[in-house]
């Protein structure tokens, strides 16, 4: 072999060396590639089932919080614990990739309400939420604590916030010498024939509902949703529609109580009557009836065992009587239906 022949072999061979190391690289290289690739669609995967747990967890927190919660009834009976189930939709371009080409996922969510060493005035909310897959799941849980209607309830028989006219108050009905009326309008003063304070500027001048806001632990809307509603804007309500003893009464329109009584000294009821008129006849209402405008009774003869307030004015009083002290509706008022609120910073997620 002469020297020529020897190099252009050892070059050739070198070639298929080389041919042969960037082959095998590139083989590497596309399967690297591939794996990670195949790496990266199951973390999105694991990613968006862990999100679809952790909203549907959410969605279950904040479904056991809007539920509207009768303190008569759940008092000292939540220790078999309170629970909630429900489902939740997903859909969105991932979801519908990852869920075979499917538009909509499901994800579901399982709540209990636990209370918290046997009072059910606070509570531990524990939602676990599973996503579409059925399998990955997430568990959030929260303290929170019961949130009565009522933040105070009034001190006084009869609060109005605009004018009085009447006999109502001609003397102290619970005989203890207190204030029993206090009203907006009128002439500033003290009438000790009715025991009533009259023309209280201060108050009449008071937002509707910033004036709201002083009886009611929350705005309108909120102590809204959160009430029995009614609506007696096409025809009037009657007494049959607020027979159910300890709750809140949402009423829009007009509404007459005529017979028997609406609630008990146990489980007094909440009559807020929006954009109508209140008429009570030859009737008892153990509660507090709020009226958010004028209130004309129209000289029925009617009991009120607690306390009423009116943003508006109070005409037509006739017999109406209320008796603050008579039993102890006022007092049971705290517990009255209402929602639980979390405490900011119990949010744990597992």
């Amino acid at each position: 072999m002469t020297i020529g022949k020897k190099q252009s072999h050892q070059k050739g061979a070198a070639t298929v060396l080389l041919a042969g190391v960037l082959l095998f690289l590139m083989t590497f290289v596309v399967l690297f590639t591939g794996r990670s690739e195949v790496a990266d669609i199951k973390s999105t995967s694991t990613d968006f089932y862990m999100a679809q747990a952790i909203a549907a967890a959410q969605a279950g927190l904040e479904t056991a919080l809007a539920q509207k919660v009768d303190r008569p009834t759940l008092k000292g009976n939540l220790g078999s614990n309170m629970s909630i189930s429900g489902v939740l939709n997903f859909d969105d371009s991932i979801g519908s990739a990852i869920n075979s080409g499917s538009n909509v996922a499901t994800g579901s969510y399982d709540v209990e309400i636990v209370a918290d060493g046997g009072d059910d005035a606070k509570v531990w909310i524990q939602s676990i939420g599973t996503a579409s897959d059925g399998k990955t799941k997430r568990e959030i849980k929260q303290f929170a604590e019961f949130n009565p209607v009522v933040s105070a309830v009034p001190s006084i028989h009869a609060i109005i916030r605009g004018s009085f006219s009447g006999t109502m108050f001609g003397n102290d009905k619970d005989g203890s010498n207190d204030i029993v009326g206090w009203a907006g309008g009128g002439t500033p003063g003290f009438d000790q024939t009715k025991w009533m304070i009259t023309g209280d500027s201060d108050m009449s001048n008071t937002n509707t509902n910033t004036f709201f806001s002083y009886y009611f632990s929350g705005t309108k809307n909120s102590v809204k949703a959160i009430s029995e509603r009614l609506d007696c804007t096409s025809s009037t309500c009657s007494k049959n529609d607020v027979s159910n003893n300890g709750l809140v009464y949402w009423i829009d329109g007009n509404i007459t109580i005529n017979g028997g009584n609406v609630g008990t000294e146990a489980e007094p009821v909440i009559l807020i009557v929006n954009n109508g008129n209140l008429t009570i006849k030859n009737s008892t209402v153990n509660g507090f009836v709020y009226v958010a405008g004028n209130w004309d009774n129209n000289d029925e003869n009617a009991t009120i065992n607690g306390a009423l307030v009116t943003e508006g004015n109070l005409s037509g009083v006739g017999g109406l009587t209320v008796n603050k002290n008579a039993n102890n509706a006022l007092a049971n008022l705290a517990d009255m239906a209402g929602a639980y609120i979390i405490y900011p910073g119990s949010w744990t997620e597992y």
